[in-house]
């Protein structure tokens, strides 16, 4: 039963690592070889953990690819993609190291992606950081199977290969925030579909939420969801936030995400130090997305 189910579907799966915790990268991957639908290969990206000696020693089937140097999540998905397919693979679920499956997650997903109209399938994640004001806004579906949505994290996608092909793969000069997004818009314009699977869940975490205080509260902020990031990441999530939106205005405005990311700016004093700096990068990618520069700070 299981060599038939192969033989109708090819799925290789795709893990990109930096500085992982090696004893949670080796539970996800146990439970990605013990999936209740076999994959084809499990396949680490590594992009240059200063664990990768650890990583290397995780006793396991998987195929692990070093970059030697972190050149962004986008490089180490198409890496990662490119292997699975020269392997046989017609469809590749991407993960993060940090997300953890259920068993039956890759089969509970196969019904919905052999439809030729389909880039990607995912079930909803669900972040143990969150609190019931969180969940309750990312609720299970229980009018119908799924949603058909115009964008969704990369963690947990099964991603139809031959959709990534004609999408031009994911965008290497985004480097990580909103490399998703924009190859989730890229999809739709050539005509696919992104399924999320309502009742199909995992777990996934964002960042560090922002605990409560007084001073969240006093600035009307007791209620949003604000993640901690360091300061490169808040370069790139600023950044990328407002060249995909200028890509894509049908997807949203840009003069609303600028407007938006301006006024976020104020969330920045209830982050952990270097504030100042969180501050600096994130003003200096505002300024890059106005002007549509791509590029990297990641050495600075």
């Amino acid at each position: 039963n299981s060599l038939a189910r192969r033989a109708m579907m090819n799925i290789g799966a795709v893990v990109v690592t930096y500085n992982p915790d090696i004893e949670l990268l080796i539970n996800n991957i146990q439970i990605l070889e013990h999936q209740t639908f076999e994959l084809d290969e499990v396949v680490i990206v590594d992009n240059g953990s200063k664990n990768i000696a650890e990583i290397r020693q995780i006793h396991s089937s998987v195929k692990i690819i070093s970059l030697g140097k972190n050149l962004g999540i986008a490089k180490a998905q198409n890496v990662g993609v490119r292997h699975v397919m020269n392997h046989g693979s017609e469809f590749v679920l991407t993960m993060d190291q940090d997300s953890i499956l259920p068993a039956d997650y890759v089969e509970n997903l196969i019904p919905f992606i052999r439809n030729e109209n389909v880039g990607i399938v995912s079930g909803r994640f669900v972040d143990k950081n969150w609190g019931k004001t969180q969940s309750d806004r990312n609720p299970k579906g229980t009018d119908k199977e799924f949603s058909v949505v115009q964008d969704i994290i990369a963690s947990g996608n099964i991603v139809n290969i031959r959709a990534w092909i004609r999408a031009g793969e994911f965008d290497e000069s985004l480097f990580i925030d909103y490399v998703d997004f924009d190859f989730d818009y890229k999809l739709q314009r050539l005509g696919f579909k992104i399924l999320e699977i309502r009742d199909v869940t995992f777990q996934h975490e964002i960042g560090s939420n922002v605990k409560p205080s007084s001073l969240r509260t006093i600035m009307g902020l007791k209620n949003q969801i604000i993640f901690d990031h360091s300061p490169m990441r808040m370069y790139f999530m600023n950044r990328n936030r407002l060249i995909v939106r200028k890509r894509y205005p049908e997807f949203g405005s840009m003069t609303r995400i600028l407007m938006r990311e301006i006024l976020n700016l104020r969330e920045i004093v209830l982050m952990d130090s270097p504030r100042s700096r969180k501050l600096i990068f994130a003003i200096r990618g505002i300024w890059d997305g106005i002007l549509n520069r791509t590029g990297g700070v990641q050495n600075r």
